[in-house]
């Protein structure tokens, strides 16, 4: 227990960001696949010499997902190295998405002829992704990022379907 309590001043001497992003994620089930735009909301805490922790809330904007579990909720953990004013990073992301979790009426109103059965994709809202964020630098208390990329599957059954999310703008200020 004391251990733990040594720790604290290193977790509250690390660096908290917030910041917004927008990306694309694919989710490829058999034969067919399906994009949707994320609309992205996190916080980060960094630690020296290159450590990160996000969590973080993404909006699935798309008419066919209900718009009650229209959101990817995660919590990821990168290396992240201190190259100038670059920081790229790698690491791995743990999620609940709400993708698959289909508003039937909407989809039949768009596509009158076509008529599925008025069910949710077999596929577990957890998933696990690898990321890689190669293009992200940091000007003063501002980090930018673009083309990041992070592929992944659902769990407990790995690769049922595959995750590719390509980030295509993130922006975050330390505070």
């Amino acid at each position: 227990m004391l251990a733990w309590i040594a720790l604290l001043p290193a977790v509250f001497a690390a660096e908290l960001s917030l910041g917004i992003g927008y990306a694309q994620a694919s989710y490829i089930e058999g034969a067919g696949a399906g994009a949707q735009k994320l609309v992205e909301i996190g916080a980060l805490r960094r630690w020296e010499p290159g450590w990160e922790l996000e969590a973080g809330v993404r909006r699935l904007m798309v008419p066919v997902v209900l718009p009650q579990t229209a959101f990817d909720v995660f919590v990821a953990g990168r290396a992240s190295p201190a190259i100038g004013r670059w920081r790229p990073a790698v690491g791995v992301e743990l999620g609940l998405t709400g993708a698959f979790r289909y508003d039937w009426a909407a989809i039949l109103e768009e596509r009158a002829a076509y008529s599925p059965a008025p069910e949710t994709s077999e596929s577990s809202p957890l998933y696990l992704s690898v990321q890689a964020e190669p293009l992200r630098f940091r000007v003063g208390r501002i980090t930018a990022e673009v083309g990041a990329l992070s592929v992944g599957s659902t769990l407990p059954r790995w690769g049922r379907l595959a995750r590719v999310e390509l980030g295509w703008l993130h922006v975050a200020v330390a505070l």
